[in-house]
């Protein structure tokens, strides 16, 4: 016999494990000889296995009808209405009866292993071995992921656990070879439904990362691997061993896709088995390092993007509660959030920046500048608050901060314009010539009460003079509104 004979006929017992045994003891020679000739043995293997379960199928197709009619008789011949012959018979599918004892035609008795149509998983009984046999014995790694992704290879249920066969098949590969594998399949990764299962898991995913942490190969960059890395769900003891964890994880905030994979995820409380629950509680015991993770949600804010990708990144960001010393460390940071993230991430900039003690100057201007050119409601409320305070710390401020009030006092909110007209009079003496003179142009965007209470604190404005332009009412609310529906 030779040595593909013997590798045939083993792909042929279905036994995966058998197959991997043999072909990782193969030589040179061995290896070669076995694959060439395995490509064209897949319609064969195909074959082989099918043709006896279609057999099978076809014998139980044609007894069930012979003891269906059999029943029939039986019980009609003992007065059993017809509604009531097809009830049992339903009920026991034929291989028994409960009218006046067990019914049963020795002629046409099966065994208890061929009362079943053949499975999903019997007719791909093949595949998993002829894959096994692939991988240990084709020549370069390139051939072997592209058999391995080989389209006839694919099952119509889910795989059974090829990882433990396949890295016995290439254990006697060289180091380098198996590295290579392992990138090339990382490569070959997608994001897809399967067919059958509703499944989104490349079905070589769990041998990829297998052979990534067997290997200790830094994993390429590539935004699905880390997407299917997040689509299961984990948890921390699984993460804790992960050895992939310190490389993948930083890329999750800059993988495309996984903000919007991971919005669903809830913040109160977090799911143990989420990655919010997860990463917040290996960052308290130190195996995930929370200055990453917090420079990692604050650099994927500032890379922008809708509410929905950046729901996910918020929630981690607050569940990690920053303290004042981490917030100062990247101040620049925040202040860039205020004028154009999303309004929920803007409201956290600002939230943390309004709870440090001891924000320069400078830097309170920039804040204040961003907050009060934003169109929601909320946040132009509460940067008007802390215009109020800074004001009263800071006086000198006022005509250098008078272009933001201008627009704050022309927001299209009647609230929001009540509060700017009544800050302006609060501080109306600490204007100079010119700020006076850019919030009198914005008195006719005010409705009458407001108009007087502002004329009577810096006076009349003079003829054509309309303010800063803004964003409408439309988009404001709608920012609002999409603000309340995040929190």
């Amino acid at each position: 016999m030779t040595v593909w004979e013997e590798v045939r006929d083993l792909i042929g017992t279905g036994d995966a494990f058998k197959v991997a045994a043999r072909v990782a003891d193969l030589d040179d020679a061995g290896r070669k000889e076995v694959a060439r000739e395995l490509p064209g043995h897949v319609e064969a293997a195909r074959r082989d296995v099918e043709r006896p379960l279609r057999e099978r199928s076809e014998r139980l197709s044609r007894i069930r009808l012979e003891r269906g009619e059999a029943y029939k008789r039986f019980a009609r011949e003992r007065g059993v209405p017809l509604r009531e012959i097809h009830r049992r018979w339903a009920e026991t599918l034929g291989w028994s009866g409960d009218m006046e004892g067990t019914w049963e035609d020795p002629r046409l008795k099966l065994p208890e292993s061929e009362r079943e149509y053949p499975s999903p998983s019997e007719y791909d009984a093949w595949i998993d071995t002829m894959r096994v046999a692939g991988a240990g014995t084709l020549p370069t790694t390139a051939a072997v992921v592209a058999w391995l992704h080989r389209s006839d290879f694919e099952r119509r249920d889910r795989s059974a656990d090829l990882v433990e066969p396949v890295l016995q098949a290439i254990a006697a590969r060289p180091a380098e070879w198996q590295a290579d594998l392992a990138v090339r399949l990382a490569l070959r990764v997608r994001v897809r439904r399967d067919r059958w299962a509703g499944d989104p898991r490349d079905r070589n995913l769990p041998l990829t990362f297998a052979l990534l942490g067997r290997t200790g190969t830094t994993p390429p960059e590539h935004d699905p691997l880390v997407l299917v890395w997040v689509d299961t769900p984990p948890t921390a003891d699984r993460l804790r061993g992960d050895r992939l964890l310190d490389v993948l994880l930083p890329r999750l905030f800059e993988a495309q896709g996984v903000g919007r994979a991971l919005s669903g995820e809830r913040a109160d409380p977090p799911a143990a088995e989420s990655w919010l629950g997860t990463l917040h509680a290996l960052a308290a015991e130190g195996r995930v390092d929370r200055e990453m993770l917090l420079r990692g949600c604050v650099s994927r804010f500032l890379r922008g993007g809708s509410t929905t990708e950046l729901r996910f990144f918020a929630r981690l960001h607050e569940l990690l509660e920053p303290s004042p010393a981490e917030v100062a460390s990247r101040v620049g940071d925040y202040l860039r959030l205020l004028p154009v993230a999303p309004g929920p991430v803007a409201k956290l900039a600002f939230k943390h920046l309004d709870r440090l003690d001891s924000l320069d100057p400078d830097k309170v201007d920039e804040a204040l500048s961003g907050l009060l050119f934003r169109t929601e409601g909320g946040l132009v409320q509460a940067g008007l608050a802390w215009l109020d305070r800074f004001l009263r710390q800071e006086p000198v401020r006022a005509d250098g901060l008078a272009p933001s009030l201008a627009v704050a006092l022309g927001h299209q909110a009647a609230t929001v314009q009540e509060r700017a007209v009544r800050v302006a009079v609060e501080h109306a003496a600490s204007f100079g010539p010119v700020g006076a003179e850019t919030v009198r142009d914005v008195t006719g965007q005010l409705p009458p009460d407001l108009r007087s209470r502002l004329s009577a604190a810096f006076g009349e404005a003079s003829s054509g003079g309309s303010g800063p332009e803004r964003p409408g009412l439309t988009a404001g609310a709608s920012n609002d509104r999409e603000s309340r529906r995040w929190e």
